[in-house]
C-alpha cells in the first residue's frame, strides 16, 4: 500500500480515478477531501474526520480488472464469474486490517477501524505526511548518512520483531512499501493481502502468507534478509526485484561507497555496518539469521544472539573502501541480546591480482636484427624437458619492446652475426631462442663458402661502377 501526500493540486484527480468517490462524500465519520493514490487493487484517499478534524488515509478495497463502481456509488462485478474472486480478495483485505489493527508500534501501519459498505471493505489509518523509500531515496541527492540508516535499520527491525514475536511474517519488505516521513521516520506498511489472494489460484485453498503457519520460519528469514537488501537499496539506489526461482545479484556496498563519494565526497560509514548488510544478503538457506536478534548480531558481533551464525562470504573487502572503522558498532537505544555466545566477524576474501614477472635484463631491442634472429631461432620450439610450465593457455609471451634506457644495459655486439656460423660452433639457442639461459639445443648449420661472399661482393662493386659509367656518359 502506498500512502503519501497528495501528487496533484485539490481540484484535480489523477489519471483513472474515474472508479473514485468525489470530494465531499462521506465514509461513515469521514469525509474525503480528494484522492492519494490508485493501485489496481484499491484507492487511497484522503479524508478529514468530522469529529475532530484529523486527517486520515482511507483505503477502499477496489479490484478495477475484475469490478467497478456503479452509478449509485456502489461497487459492482463486471461479470458474475468474478464473484468467487472479488470475495476471497474482499477476505483478506479486511483480515488484514483486523490483523495491523492489533499492533500499536510506531514504525508500523496502524489502522484505527475497519467496516463493509457500498458493496466493497474500507479502513482508516493515520495520514503520513511524506513519500516512500524509493521517491525518497531518488529524489535525495546523496544516500543517507550513517546515523540515518542506522534509525532506519533500528525502525524496521524493531516492527519486524513485533510481527514475528506475534506468529506472523511480513513479506512485502521492500523500497515502495515503507514510508518515509518528513521527520525522517520510517514506517512498515501492509502485507498486500489481497493482491495476493486475487492472483492466488481458485482451485486451490488460500491461506494469507504472512499468517502462514507451514512457512513461518522460511518467512521470517526471509523478511530479515529483504530488510537487508533495503538497507542496500538505502546506500546504493540500486534495487534487485524478486523473481521466481531467481538469485538477487547485488553489488558489494564497498565498491559502491567509493563511487558515491565523487558527488558527496563527506559521505562516510562504518565499514563493518556496511559488511555486514553484504554478509545478509550473501547468507542462503539455513544460514541466514532466524530471528531479529540474530540479524542485528551482524552489525554488532560483540553482542550475544542465541547461537553462532556461519556468516563466512565470499565478497570483496570493504576496506578498500576507505572508511572509518571502529572497534564496535552501536545503535542508540538498540537493546543488546544476552547470555549466548558471540558471533565472529566474518572472514573477507580477496583476490589478489597475479604479480607481473621481470623481463629478463637479456633482451634485445625490437628493432635490432639481433631479436628478429632470436624469434626465428625460438620460432616453432616445445617445451624443453625441467623448463617453466606455469604459463596460461593461450598467453601470448612477452615481447622486447623499444627502451632507449634499456640500451646501456645490453651486451655487446659481436663484430659479425655470422662468425659463429663460420667457425662451424653449434648455434646456441635455449628453450626461448638465441642468447636465452636454459636448456640448450644444438641447431648445427652448414658453414657457407667464403667463395660465395667474395662473389657478392665483386657483383655489388661491378654494379657500382657500372652505375657511375652510365651516369658519366649521360652527362
Amino acid at each position: 500500500m502506498i500512502v503519501f501526500e497528495p501528487l496533484h493540486p485539490a481540484p484535480r484527480l489523477p489519471v483513472g480515478s474515474g472508479h473514485a468517490l468525489q470530494p465531499g462524500e462521506r465514509l461513515e465519520e469521514f469525509e474525503i477531501t480528494q484522492v492519494l493514490g490508485l493501485t489496481s487493487f484499491g484507492i487511497i484517499y484522503l479524508a478529514q474526520d468530522v469529529t475532530d478534524h484529523r486527517l486520515m488515509a482511507i483505503k477502499e478495497y477496489l479490484p478495477v480488472t475484475i469490478a467497478a463502481r456503479g452509478e449509485d456509488g456502489r461497487v459492482e462485478l463486471r461479470d458474475a464469474t468474478h464473484e468467487e474472486v472479488f470475495q476471497r480478495g474482499l477476505q483478506s483485505f479486511v483480515t488484514e486490517a483486523l490483523t495491523l489493527s492489533q499492533f500499536d508500534h510506531p514504525h508500523l501501519l496502524r489502522v484505527s477501524c475497519v467496516w463493509e459498505g457500498n458493496g466493497t471493505g474500507y479502513r482508516a489509518m493515520p495520514h503520513y505526511g511524506g513519500t516512500n523509500l524509493l521517491a525518497h531515496r531518488f529524489s535525495s541527492k546523496q544516500p543517507p548518512d550513517q546515523v540515518a540508516l542506522g534509525a532506519l535499520l533500528k525502525g524496521l527491525s524493531s516492527a519486524l520483531k513485533v510481527l514475528h514475536d506475534a506468529g506472523l511474517s511480513h513479506g512485502q519488505l521492500e523500497p515502495m512499501n515503507i514510508m518515509v516521513r518528513d521527520d525522517g521516520h520510517a514506517t512498515l506498511l501492509d502485507f498486500d493481502a489481497a493482491r495476493h489472494a486475487i492472483l492466488s489460484d481458485p482451485r486451490l485453498p488460500f491461506v494469507d502468507s504472512y499468517a502462514d503457519q507451514e512457512h513461518l520460519a522460511e518467512n521470517q528469514a526471509a523478511d530479515l534478509q529483504a530488510l537487508a537488501a533495503v538497507l542496500h537499496f538505502a546506500v546504493s539506489g540500486q534495487w534487485v526485484p524478486s523473481s521466481p526461482g531467481a538469485t538477487r545479484r547485488y553489488e558489494p556496498l564497498g565498491m559502491v561507497v567509493p563511487r558515491l563519494r565523487d558527488s558527496a565526497p563527506d559521505l562516510t560509514y562504518d565499514a563493518r555496518f556496511l559488511a555486514a548488510i553484504d554478509t545478509a544478503l550473501a547468507l542462503k538457506g539455513d544460514d541466514r539469521p532466524r530471528s531479529v536478534a540474530q540479524f542485528l548480531a551482524l552489525f554488532d558481533p560483540e553482542s550475544k544472539a542465541g547461537a553462532p551464525l556461519p556468516v563466512e562470504a565470499a565478497m570483496p573487502s570493504v576496506a578498500d573502501a576507505h572508511m572509518e572503522m571502529p572497534l564496535r558498532f552501536e545503535v542508540p537505544g538498540l537493546p543488546l541480546v544476552a547470555h549466548a555466545q558471540v558471533v565472529q566477524q566474518p572472514r573477507l576474501k580477496r583476490v589478489l591480482p597475479r604479480s607481473i614477472p621481470e623481463r629478463p635484463v637479456h633482451e634485445f631491442p625490437l628493432n635490432s636484427s639481433e631479436s628478429v634472429l632470436e624469434l626465428l631461432a625460438g620460432f616453432g620450439r616445445t617445451q624443453q624437458p625441467g623448463g617453466t610450465d606455469d604459463a596460461e593457455p593461450f598467453e601470448s609471451p612477452l615481447l622486447p619492446t623499444l627502451n632507449e634506457e634499456a640500451e646501456p644495459a645490453l651486451p655487446p655486439l659481436r663484430e659479425s652475426l655470422f662468425d659463429e656460423i663460420d667457425s662451424g660452433q653449434p648455434f646456441r639457442g635455449g628453450a626461448m631462442g638465441h642468447g636465452r639461459s636454459g636448456p640448450q639445443e644444438s641447431i648445427h648449420a652448414p658453414p657457407p663458402s667464403r667463395y660465395w661472399r667474395r662473389i657478392a661482393a665483386w657483383s655489388a662493386a661491378l654494379m657500382i661502377i657500372a652505375i657511375g659509367a652510365i651516369g658519366l656518359r649521360w652527362s
